[in-house]
């Protein structure tokens, strides 16, 4: 049994199960390890499972409160590393997407501490903006599919985690 569910984790029937011959638990496991085992922090950059992890989180932080609050509570990952993260696993169109709203919002947001992110985005977010503030559908189904091919690449990789071996 999935412990996760698609709008949080960007789960869908339609890609994961369809991985060879393998059997539902065995996907089930895999998955599961990689949404619950690591965050974006347990791999140096660069790591491919370091921007599945950035793009799990940005898929989470902007279907649970919208990209303004994603930007605002994600202050450790600068929008660039979010936006390279997105281009390494695939998901080009999430990326351009984000792209557009870093342009509307004038540059890159880098990496800072709680209260400084905060202060910026009020700084930058205008009224303007909301018009970003979500994931288009095409953006989000890029995500999961990217994130769902990542995991069948890396089966072996998070069947033999631990659900807790890299907190």
């Amino acid at each position: 049994m999935r412990v996760v569910a698609r709008l949080c984790y960007g789960y869908s029937d339609a890609g994961i199960l369809g991985v060879g011959n393998l059997p539902n638990n065995v996907i089930d496991e895999a998955w599961n390890n990689f949404v619950l085992s690591f965050k974006p922090t347990s791999f140096p950059p660069g790591d491919a499972r370091r921007s599945a992890a950035i793009a799990r989180r940005y898929m989470n932080g902007v279907l649970s409160g919208g990209i303004n609050s994603f930007l605002t509570d994600s202050y450790e990952i600068s929008t660039t590393d979010v936006r390279q993260a997105l281009e390494q696993i695939g998901a080009y169109v999430a990326a351009k997407d984000l792209g557009q709203v870093i342009e509307k919002i004038g540059g890159d947001l880098p990496i800072s501490d709680q209260e400084g992110r905060w202060r910026r985005v009020e700084e930058v977010w205008t009224d303007d903006c909301d018009e970003f503030d979500c994931l288009t559908d095409a953006a989000e189904a890029d995500i999961v599919s990217a994130l769902e091919k990542h995991v069948e690449e890396n089966l072996q990789f998070y069947l033999g985690i631990a659900s807790t071996s890299l907190n």
